[in-house]
């Protein structure tokens, strides 16, 4: 390599690292350490019934896996998710093969603007009525965090990923639905209902996926618009339940992992939060989500074009056209830095796209750590995985965890660095098609 050219190359590495030092927002200043043992203890916490700021939820939902269920048995399987609201129905042949029809697709109500609590679940109610011809059984896969009640039913606690229809917060999820119905005409009494989080789909999915490999346990992961975990808990450790649960059995816990206080953040971090319709709220999402990883380049590249020596001015002047930034945007960029894309465009030359990548680099590095401290805490609350022909099946959804290559790459070089030889722990992950669908049929089939 020409010698100008290597001395440039380090340059700008020393130069963008300078940079995020300042805004400590450097990927390598974070002690992964230090915030493992912050997120278990946040864990702990939540299982005795603290609540955001001070724990992570923790919601217990009265599901596990295991259960014997009926084949051949159609459910109707919602799915509301970040960005679109899916409807199908879903059964399970005696072979237990998963038949999926009648697929329909909506964009999510609420993404594009607020709306009313009665508009909101008048949209389900038209979405569901046709379906309920078919099966009186019910799965809904339900992205947002709510207090599950015995019943499988679901008191919202809040919506996420910009979905505003605040009126909803407090209302009992199926219950109201329910109502709807009724209202129109529809018999309800016999309808069997469930709700559950879609990182608890996705667990369900993987559990019904596994083949005939032995896993240790399961977990559930989404990366997508937002983030999430779930894994399956001890009823013994569920101490806001004491008294209430058989101590020898076990529950599935979605965390809302996404609303835990990451110990290190940045000024960056701290004003896109207070530019969100929740302040306060989802800090460790708004840092490693689809949702946000655009917009922390999209700020971070501001404060580099106003206070550093990084971007030409013909950067400048074209950077300051772009006002938003999807992740997708970042990975288009990363993958051909010389093609078509917005950011791309934006380059004058080497200097432009080197300290562009970098940028982009440390944002995925900071976030993959963040993942891996979740994995690992997973793995230490439950000491499952210390096998490694058993190891924890974690299944993973999520856009942003398949379409962002490098940021995948990074989440598993930290997991093997971090929680394989580190702690000990092993892992797989699992890719299931339509997991949230044959999770919620499962969770609507497993506790009738």
């Amino acid at each position: 390599m020409n010698i100008r050219k290597y001395r440039r190359l380090i340059m700008g590495r020393v130069e963008v690292e300078a940079f995020f030092k300042e805004r400590q927002m450097w990927a390598e200043d974070l002690d992964m350490e230090a915030e493992l043992e912050k997120f278990i203890e946040s864990m702990h916490a939540g299982l005795r019934g603290s609540v955001p700021p001070e724990s992570m939820r923790m919601i217990p939902t009265y599901l596990t896996v295991g259960e014997e269920f009926t084949t051949n048995d159609p459910v109707i399987v919602m799915d509301a998710g970040g960005t679109n609201f899916r409807i199908c129905l879903t059964q399970f042949n005696e072979h237990g093969e998963t038949e999926i029809s009648q697929f329909r697709q909506a964009t999510m109500p609420g993404s594009n603007g607020e709306i009313s609590a009665k508009e909101f679940y008048g949209f389900i109610a038209d979405q569901l009525a046709p379906f309920l011809k078919y099966s009186r059984k019910i799965g809904f896969c339900f992205s947002y965090a709510c207090d599950m009640l015995p019943s499988h039913d679901g008191r919202l606690i809040n919506f996420t990923k910009e979905i505003q229809i605040p009126e909803a917060i407090g209302t009992v999820v199926g219950e109201e639905i329910m109502k709807v119905l009724e209202e129109r005409g529809h018999k309800t009494d016999d309808i069997h209902f469930v709700m559950l989080n879609d990182t608890v789909a996705a667990l369900l999915g993987g559990f019904s996926g596994g083949g005939s490999k032995q896993y240790s346990g399961y977990a559930g992961i989404i990366l997508g618009t937002g983030i999430n975990s779930a894994y399956i808990e001890q009823n013994s450790n569920i101490n806001k339940l004491e008294g209430k649960l058989n101590p020898l059995g076990n529950m599935i816990i979605n965390m809302e992992s996404g609303d835990y206080s990451v110990s290190s953040r940045s000024p960056i971090d701290i004003e896109i939060d207070k530019a969100t319709n929740v302040p306060g709220a989802q800090l460790m999402e708004k840092m490693i989500s689809g949702r946000y990883l655009g917009l922390q380049v999209l700020y971070a590249v501001r404060e580099a074009v106003a206070d550093a020596n990084l971007f030409s001015d013909f950067f400048k002047e074209n950077f300051a056209e772009v006002y938003d930034l999807e992740s997708a945007e970042l990975t288009e960029f990363v993958e051909e830095p010389y093609g078509p894309g917005i950011l791309s465009q934006c380059c004058a030359n080497e200097l432009d796209r080197e300290n562009l990548y970098y940028i982009i680099d440390n944002i995925f590095e900071r976030a993959a750590m963040l993942v891996t401290v979740i994995v690992a805490g997973i793995h230490i609350q439950t000491g499952v995985g210390k096998n490694p022909v058993r190891p924890l099946a974690i299944t993973m959804e999520g856009s942003t965890f398949y379409k962002a290559n490098l940021l995948r790459e990074k989440i598993k070089y930290h997991i093997q660095q971090f929680v394989n030889k580190k702690y000990g722990f092993y892992n797989e992950f699992l890719q299931v098609e339509n997991a949230n669908v044959i999770g919620s049929a499962l969770a609507a089939l497993m506790n009738e």
